[in-house]
This record gives C-alpha cells, structure tokens and sequence, in this order.
C-alpha cells in the first residue's frame, strides 16, 4: 500500500529578526510570512489528500513563539483531518516541563513522538510505521540507532532533527551508513536549512521560508510517495520570498550613475520588489567616488523590496600623485618597485592595493 506525505522542517514561527538587518515593519511582515507558509502547507495537505503531513523539529522558537501562534496551527489542523501530522521537537523548540508543545490540546489527529529515546507510531491502516526522536535540551550527542529492527512488510519512515554533515557536530551528529542500513524507506530529517538529498531517500527538506543571506536559493517541501517497492519525490518552492546575493564588478572609470544604472539592469530584476537584496561591489573605484557608494540603498530603495549594498571595492590610486608625495619615504619605494612589476596582473594589483592599504595606516592617512 503506498502513502503519500509532505515533509517540512525549520520553519522557525515567532522568530523576531532583531539583529537589526530589518527594520520593524520588514521584520514584522517577515514573521507573519513564515506563519501564511506554513498555513499554506496545511491546505496542500488538504488540496492533495495529503495521508502524512511530517515535521521534523524546529516548528517554532521556544521563546519567542506564543501560544496564540500554536492555538491557530492547531485550527489549521483541524481542517485537514484527514492527514495524520507527525511532530518532532528540535533544538529550538525542544520539550520540557514548560514546553508550548504541553499547553495546546492538540487535534486529534495529531501526533508529537514526545519519548526522549526512538520510538515509533503505528497506523495499521496505512501499512505504516513512523519512527522518531525528539528533542529536550539544545544540544544533543550522538545517538546509537543500529539495533532498530524494522517491519520491512510495513512502509517505514524515520523523523529525525540531526546533523549529517558535520560528524562532530553538537546537533544530533548521524552517520550516513548506519541509517541507511537500517532498511528505512524514508529518512525525514531537520536541522540544516537548505534542501539537500542525500543517497536517494535521506532529506533535508530545508526551511520552507528562508530566514536570512544564509539560506540562499529556493525555499519549499518535499512531497512524496512511498510503498515497498518505489520512492517518488518532488522538491516543491513555496517560500514567498528568496534571498539573493548578487556581485558587480567596478572599475574606476565607472561613474555613480554608472554603478546606480548596472546595479538597476542586474540579473533577477524581475524579483526586486519581492525578494531579499544583497548586493556585493567588488573591484576599485575612485576614491573621491568611494564615500558616494552609501547613498546608493536610499537612491534603489523605490526599486527594491529589501537592498542591501556591501562595498568590497578597493580604492584606486593615482600612483604618480602618491609617488610625487611620498618620493622620499617607504610609500614612494614601495610604489616605485611596484611600478617595475606587472600592474595589468591581478595579484600585483592586489598585492599593490593590500600594501598602498597597510603603509597608508601607519602613516596615519
């Protein structure tokens, strides 16, 4: 018998964005963002008949989520009564005696595997057996999974909130060979924020609404189907924004109407007024052109839902001014001995730049 589910993760409901990249009403919008996701991957539950709806930890932030947010989760789930959902808890919304998980009376079609050691659900209807492991503290060491012994006439499926990729991780490090020995048809994992499958049928669904410059790219769920004998799975993109990191490369001929025009005919124009914004200036600029480059987010901030311009560039130099000034001091040396070098050479010039930088500070200048 097959079974259809959807596995998210990450999704991180109540978080507040206060390191000050936003400002208050961005982050407040962003907040409401991640709850209207996660609302909307309840109705594709409902829409698709959708038999499991899988969560693996990290729903909410423990200390910033309110039970108000839970209360109307909760009526979501309600509307899909049909779905069985299947909750772990994870490093940011572990389980204790003070847990919001304990002071919702949830559906009763909802299930939340609250044993502190691997335990599993069975649905005799579906032909199904789900196993999991929540969390109760925020760090957590590695867990020994080899003697699980399976149904394998069942269809078996592992929740986890660990860590794969880092074996020296404080996050639930795993080892890819002993879960995939385990015979499970599907491994339901959270914690890292970017999809990601690993071997076929081990996934990171990624957060469904990215939350920073970090988790760049597309942003969703995975939705699947599962029996004994095959394992179908999509990737489906369901954030309603994405971040983006975008490089300009500038040279010192450019003027500010220049950079301000490149910056306006960039690749994802078409997403500027809905997504997240950074923008890197590489290269070298003039250096009476340098302290312009500020007022460049005021000038784009018609243009852009959310921008944000970080200034790599390097200043320019007019070497036979500097040399003139500074013909008899180690600045003049140094710029003389550079000059005999290949200034068309990328790592002369850095290195040129990396020096005039270094020589300039002690100097006071």
């Amino acid at each position: 018998m097959s079974i259809s589910f959807i596995h998210t993760a990450d999704v991180h409901i109540g978080m507040k964005f206060t390191r000050g990249i936003l400002d208050s009403s961005t982050s407040k919008n962003k907040r409401m963002e991640i709850m209207d996701t996660f609302l909307n991957i309840v109705e594709r539950c409902k829409l698709k008949n959708i038999d499991f709806l899988l969560i693996a930890g990290d729903l909410f932030e423990d200390e910033l989520c309110t039970i108000a947010d839970l209360k109307m989760i909760n009526d979501s789930f309600k509307e899909i009564n049909k779905t069985k959902v299947i909750m772990i808890s994870g490093n940011h919304d572990y389980l204790n005696e003070k847990s919001l998980y304990n002071l919702i009376d949830w559906n009763e079609n909802v299930y939340i595997m609250s044993n502190e050691k691997l335990d599993k659900l069975t649905f005799e209807e579906y032909n199904t057996e789900i196993w999991g492991l929540s969390w109760y503290e925020k760090e957590k060491s590695k867990e020994n999974f080899e003697n699980i012994k399976i149904n394998k006439d069942k269809n078996n499926i592992l929740l986890l909130h660990a860590d794969l990729l880092d074996k020296n991780s404080k996050y639930m490090p795993i080892d890819k060979k002993i879960v995939e020995n385990l015979g499970f048809d599907y491994l339901a994992l959270g914690h890292i924020h970017k999809h990601q499958c690993i071997g076929g049928n081990i996934c990171y669904p990624g957060t469904p609404e990215p939350l920073d410059f970090g988790e760049l790219g597309e942003h969703g769920i995975i939705e699947g189907v599962v029996d004994k004998n095959s394992l179908d799975l999509n990737f489906i993109p369901i954030a309603k924004r994405n971040y983006h990191n975008l490089y300009l490369n500038i040279d010192s001929q450019m003027t500010y109407n220049d950079i301000l025009n490149q910056i306006i005919d960039m690749e994802d124009k078409d997403n500027f007024k809905k997504d997240f914004f950074r923008i890197i200036l590489e290269g070298f600029i003039d250096k009476d052109m340098k302290y312009k480059i500020k007022e460049l987010e005021y000038k784009l901030k018609d243009d852009f839902y959310f921008l944000k311009i970080i200034d790599n560039t390097k200043e320019d130099y007019d070497l036979e001014s500097m040399l003139r000034e500074n013909k008899d001091n180690i600045i003049g040396k140094f710029i003389k001995e550079m000059k005999e070098k290949d200034l068309g050479d990328e790592i002369i010039n850095q290195a040129l730049t990396i020096g005039m930088e270094e020589l300039l500070k002690e100097k006071g200048m």
